[in-house]
């Protein structure tokens, strides 16, 4: 079976109550996506209307090879909709707080699976049925993004005992990386092992 082979097989639906208003200090929006990592949409947004990119809260990441859609706010933000290629922002409203990260009711996934074959459908809809059925999730660059992954290590690593091992841990990351979609495996068997180590010796 193929999973994600297309951004219009995984389409993902932020849930918010955001109960808006006609007056604030901060501008709510409804971003639409199409394979587009967040925070590369986030510095699009704020490069094409020239504000910090500090101005702008989101209530969680989304996929990158997906078609997604959530809410954004933006401090003192203008009351206009913006479109490009890959990104659609609709001006919702107002509000005086500004969106947090987990400030969310939830997301609603439809996702398409192709070339499936009669025994993986049996199975597939066999397991779903289960009332401890799970769907692994995996964390890498497309949800996080490259630069800010690399950023947060970092960071993290900024805390480690040893500047040989803080300069060994960052190299190897940064490495796998970039190798994205090739080495796949091999980012998350380091990020695995890097939250170890941080749970090791950071925290």
């Amino acid at each position: 079976m193929l999973l994600k082979s297309k951004p219009e097989d995984f389409i993902v639906e932020e849930i918010n109550d955001l109960h808006l208003h006609e007056s604030g200090s901060y501008s709510y929006y409804k971003l639409k996506k199409t394979n587009l990592e967040t925070n590369s949409a986030l510095q699009k947004i704020a490069d094409l209307w020239k504000i910090n990119p500090k101005y702008i809260n989101i209530a969680g990441n989304k996929d990158k090879v997906a078609i997604t859609t959530q809410f954004l706010s933006i401090s003192k933000g203008p009351e206009k909709d913006l479109k490009t290629e890959n990104l659609e922002l609709t001006f919702l409203g107002k509000k005086n707080d500004r969106l947090n990260l987990g400030t969310l009711d939830g997301n609603k996934f439809t996702i398409t699976v192709r070339k499936i074959s009669a025994e993986e459908r049996i199975n597939l809809l066999k397991n779903t049925q289960r009332a401890d059925f799970l769907f692994v999730n995996y964390y890498d660059d497309q949800r996080f993004g490259i630069e800010k992954t690399i950023t947060f290590l970092e960071n993290c690593s900024s805390k480690s005992s040893s500047k040989k091992q803080q300069n060994s841990y960052v190299k190897e990351i940064t490495i796998h990386i970039q190798k994205q979609r090739n080495g796949r495996r091999n980012i998350q068997t380091i990020l695995l092992e890097f939250s170890e180590h941080c749970q090791r010796n950071c925290c």
